[in-house]
């Protein structure tokens, strides 16, 4: 098949046939016609290798099927992607295929029960003729730890060690300290050797037998002259694996540690997720914080971290947060200012809360799901005792977490400086979160949101302002055309208990339904069927959804409500979602019977936040097929800080989605100006000149000239600036030669 372009005539059908050959002939067309892809060689990919790699281990251990789906071809493409710089390598030269025929006769070899004689009626019988096969393809290598990466996570590496040394017959026996070193040779080829038994000792020649397993910190551990050294497992590795696996680390056979005892080591990682309780599980601070441990060093001394080949540790941000340069930070500001300016246009005023709250507060079960996401802070002055104390409830070491979002510190807010606030209070908060999420396109943990609220109004119009304030800002930043939708949670619940799920059962079939949008009334059907829902109302929902619907327009109105709805909606919520569209119809348009209100009726929108009791939003604009923000009415939450229910409603635009969308603007300021100086120049005569300009409303900027005017030009264009000027000695403000920055 020919490299699928935009200009091809082939079908969707015809390059779909084959998808694996069609993703193939995608990355060939990739390498072939892109200019960044064409520079990256293998090395330059590793980065990218293990950022797909620890997402797909994400998506497994607690992502959805798609996210699964989506995180197994990214590492697919990574596999693509080195096949096809493989193939063009003018030496050796393979590409996917060749990988592929090299992979199906490996695995053909290694299943000689699948496809040959032999027979396996049991797993252990499956992993003897994996183990045969493999020992004949590698009969070069002299140790079981031949061919182990050095490059592995720390606690990987330590879960593989322990595999390692249970293949080798290492025996259980009570937890002890290291015993000395023995006289046993070391096997070539790797540090921490399993070591050939004595001759004339009861495990016999050769591998009969239990084989020590040299420990950090001793001599073997890190290599003889002449042997490729092994990286020495961290005092974190070694205190999990004595935990996790005492039968092996803990015998008499483990030689020669003098690190720190596995309690100190634990108190070294007193930061480390408790729930990564065995050798295998761990978190990516964790990890690259024990890299550099060495066996005789211990751990790094105040904050400094080193990768395994002793250089400096990585320099990138944190998963899921970003850095951001200054005329992208310029950017993010202008469309803040348009975002604060609006709703304060609107009668709202900005507050500011803490960037942490009590974790009891954050954890009190009004913040749904994000509380499982919320980042922990520990207690000060903690010691070994209490973590090991605090193995059955982590939550005991912390007292303070980092905000999941702006709702649950406002209501804190309210309740501390209520008689302070007016009756109705109309609040703005545009502040950074933070969610332990896996991150991925347009989901980050470390974001901004841009929250408007009203507490004390239970009417529909506190509704309809927000509403209102939101479309006119999202107008005011060039997306005209947005529009929002629209439901109750009290329709919802009405709903279910039409169609007759039980009470117990209705948080998990809210859950399947707002997949709607994503999975179809078949797929929707289908789960509750799974989840063993209450068959009745499954049968209810999926004749509901199966109803005959006409081609019939209505305006957003009671007649759009009530045909979305069963028969028999209470007439109070009706009247509570019509009020709100007349109000925005007449706030938008001057008229109350406007026929094309921004507003469309979802009786299936369910939004997941748990504390939502009324009114809920979605904010939609047809440049995107994701929601660009959204909120609810939480009458609820305020009294559980005050001991008294107070009406309250709020609505957020998700900033980081938005602020991808707004075009390009110029600041506001009438000139950035970079002033390109002479070495002679004196400083007093620049800082004059800048002062001089500066007075007259320029935003200026000193640099010395280079050789390469050109590039010094160009990055300050990237900075926001649109103007430069040569300077000389004795130059003045009134004699500057200003030219643009094209």
């Amino acid at each position: 098949m020919a490299s699928p372009t935009a200009d091809d005539d082939c079908t969707r059908d015809e390059l779909t046939a084959d998808p694996l050959r069609a993703a193939a002939d995608v990355m060939r067309a990739v390498r072939d016609r892109c200019v960044w892809t064409q520079q990256i060689d293998h090395r330059a990919l590793v980065s990218y290798l293990v950022e797909e790699s620890a997402e797909l281990i994400d998506a497994v251990e607690a992502g959805t099927r798609d996210e699964l789906r989506e995180e197994l071809g990214d590492l697919l493409w990574q596999v693509l992607f080195h096949a096809e710089i493989a193939s063009r390598d003018p030496d050796d030269p393979f590409d996917i295929d060749d990988v592929a025929r090299g992979l199906t006769d490996k695995m053909v070899r290694r299943h000689p029960h699948v496809f040959g004689d032999a027979v396996a009626t049991t797993p252990e019988e499956v992993l003897v003729h994996w183990n045969a096969a493999k020992a004949a393809e590698k009969s070069a290598r002299t140790s079981v730890l031949d061919g182990v990466s050095e490059r592995m996570p720390s606690l990987a590496l330590a879960q593989k060690l322990l595999g390692k040394a249970a293949q080798v017959g290492v025996e259980a026996s009570a937890p002890a300290r290291a015993a000395a070193p023995s006289a046993a040779a070391p096997i070539r080829g790797a540090g921490p050797r399993f070591r050939r038994p004595d001759p004339g000792s009861a495990a016999g020649p050769g591998f009969a037998g239990p084989a020590p397993i040299a420990g950090p910190g001793s001599a073997d551990f890190i290599g003889a002259p002449r042997l490729r050294p092994f990286p020495a497992v961290s005092a974190l590795q070694w205190s999990l694996a004595v935990k996790s696996g005492p039968a092996v680390w803990g015998s008499p056979a483990v030689r020669g540690w003098s690190g720190p005892s596995p309690s100190s080591a634990t108190s070294y990682c007193a930061w480390w997720r408790p729930h990564a309780r065995t050798a295998g599980t761990q978190s990516a601070r964790c990890g690259s914080a024990c890299a550099g441990w060495s066996a005789t060093s211990g751990p790094p001394k105040g904050r400094r971290s080193l990768w395994k080949d002793r250089g400096v540790a990585s320099v990138n941000p944190p998963r899921g947060m970003r850095d951001f340069l200054p005329a992208e930070k310029a950017r993010r500001e202008r469309v803040l200012a348009v975002i604060r300016d609006r709703y304060r246009a609107h009668g709202f005023d900005e507050i500011e809360t803490p960037v942490m709250e009590e974790y009891s507060r954050l954890h009190a079960g009004i913040g749904g799901d994000n509380e499982k996401l919320a980042y922990n802070v520990l207690k000060r002055g903690l010691d070994a005792d209490a973590i090991r104390a605090a193995a059955e409830d982590p939550s005991t070491l912390t007292d303070l977490g980092l905000r999941y979002d702006l709702t649950v510190p406002l209501a804190r807010f309210y309740a501390s400086n209520r008689g302070q606030l007016p009756t109705v209070f109309r609040s703005i908060q545009i502040a950074p979160v933070w969610r332990a999420e896996r991150p991925q396109k347009g989901r980050y943990r470390q974001f901004v949101q841009c929250d408007i609220d009203i507490i004390g109004d239970a009417s529909a119009r506190a509704e309809a302002e927000l509403a209102v304030a939101t479309l006119d800002t999202l107008d005011a930043l060039g997306l005209e055309g947005g529009s929002i939708r629209i439901n109750d949670r009290r329709v919802l619940d009405w709903m279910l208990d039409t169609f007759g799920f039980a009470a117990h059962e209705r948080p998990g079939v809210l859950i399947t339904i707002d997949k709607l949008d994503k999975i179809g009334p078949e797929g929707i059907v289908s789960e509750l069927r799974e989840r063993g829902a209450t068959t009745g109302a499954v049968d209810a929902l999926e004749a509901f959804l199966r109803r005959p619907m006409t081609m019939e327009y209505n305006p957003y109105g009671e007649r759009q409500v009530r045909k979305a709805l069963p028969d028999g909606a209470p007439d109070e919520i009706i009247a509570h979602l019509v009020g709100i569209g007349a109000a925005v119809a007449a706030a938008r348009a001057g008229s109350a019977s406007v026929d094309d209100i921004p507003l469309v009726f979802d009786p299936f929108l369910v939004r997941g936040m748990g504390y939502y009791t009324g009114t809920i939003f979605e904010l939609a604009h047809p440049s995107v097929d994701y929601s660009l923000g959204g909120g609810g009415r939480y009458d609820g939450m305020i009294g559980r800080f005050l001991g008294q229910d107070v009406p309250a409603v709020g609505f957020s635009i998700g900033f980081e989605r938005i602020v991808d969308l707004v075009a390009e603007g110029e600041d506001a300021a009438a000139a950035a100006i970079v002033l390109v100086h002479d070495r002679d120049v004196p400083e007093g005569e620049l800082l004059a000149l800048k002062s001089a300009l500066i007075r007259q409303g320029s935003r200026v900027r000193l640099e010395h000239r280079t050789k390469n005017l050109k590039a010094l030009l160009e990055r300050a264009a990237a900075d926001g600036y649109t103007a430069f000027a040569a300077v000389a000695a004795g130059a003045t403000a009134d004699a500057l030669e200003v030219k643009p920055l094209a």
